[in-house]
């Protein structure tokens, strides 16, 4: 599972949304969830590593909140395999998407409306390439 955090500077909404390969674990029970945080201008998000072996790191893409949801652009290009990471939002109202990576190529997005995968960011940190979750 993709993330899709939407923040405002009211209150902060957790949307997951499932994927079919190179996810962020998160859509079934047993899996531990994306966590978010907020501590006077910044937020925590917290969530678990990719469901392949080779996506040893993680990206996180901020977007608009409205619209197509297809503005997101990257925060960091690399956690370090960290799988938390504390930051400060940009101004208004903002969705977050945190991708599993391999380094070399970004997993999934999500899914949108309708089933449909995510478009990549116009500025990706990589080329997408999927592959199944074991």
């Amino acid at each position: 599972m993709i993330w899709n955090v939407i923040y405002n500077p009211a209150n902060v909404q957790i949307k997951a949304v499932p994927l079919p390969s190179g996810r962020v674990p998160g859509d079934l029970a047993a899996e531990a969830p994306l966590t978010v945080s907020k501590s006077g201008g910044d937020i925590t998000l917290s969530w678990t590593a990719g469901c392949l072996g080779t996506d040893t790191d993680s990206e996180i893409y901020e977007g608009a909140v409205g619209g197509t949801f297809n503005t997101h652009v990257p925060v960091v290009c690399s956690t370090g395999g960290a799988t938390t990471r504390t930051f400060t939002p940009g101004a208004g109202n903002r969705y977050y998407l945190v991708v599993p990576t391999n380094g070399f190529s970004d997993g999934s997005y999500g899914k949108g409306v309708g089933g449909a995968e995510r478009p990549f960011s116009a500025s990706a940190c990589h080329l997408q390439s999927l592959a199944p979750c074991p």
